[in-house]
């Protein structure tokens, strides 16, 4: 967390009832973070994503394969979209904008991109293959 080595670090307390902080463990867990990153990072408006399953990865490497594999340059560009969107919205942080309360943006109350979102590029994928 701290990438300068002779910065020293600073200590934060804070108060909270023992479900909010139950809550907050979760989902630092659900990102693999400890929770303090996790407090930090949703503090400083970025949104810290859950760690996907292993079958989001053997997905995304099937599909990195087809990528690799087409011939069209139609349909690889199309291919190449949909992946860099899906990496994106599942792989790389994000800085959120901040709208809600601090306690429901802090909780992960924020609502996660829907995959109804790539269904145009998965139909755009189709008709070119």
């Amino acid at each position: 967390m701290n990438k300068n080595k002779k910065e020293k670090t600073a200590r934060i307390e804070l108060r909270t009832k023992p479900s909010e902080k139950a809550k907050i463990k979760r989902l630092a867990e659900k990102c693999n973070l400890p929770v303090s990153e996790y407090v930090i990072k949703r503090a400083l408006g970025y949104e810290p994503k859950a760690v996907p399953p292993d079958a989001f990865f053997d997905f995304y490497d099937k599909l990195c394969q087809l990528v690799n594999s087409t011939q069209d340059p139609q349909t690889e560009a199309v291919l190449l979209e949909l992946s860099d969107e899906i990496h994106a919205a599942f792989l790389l942080p994000g800085k959120e904008k901040n709208t809600g309360t601090p306690q429901s943006l802090l909780c992960g109350e924020k609502e996660h991109p829907r995959s109804c979102e790539l269904l145009p590029l998965v139909a755009k994928a189709k008709d070119g293959v």
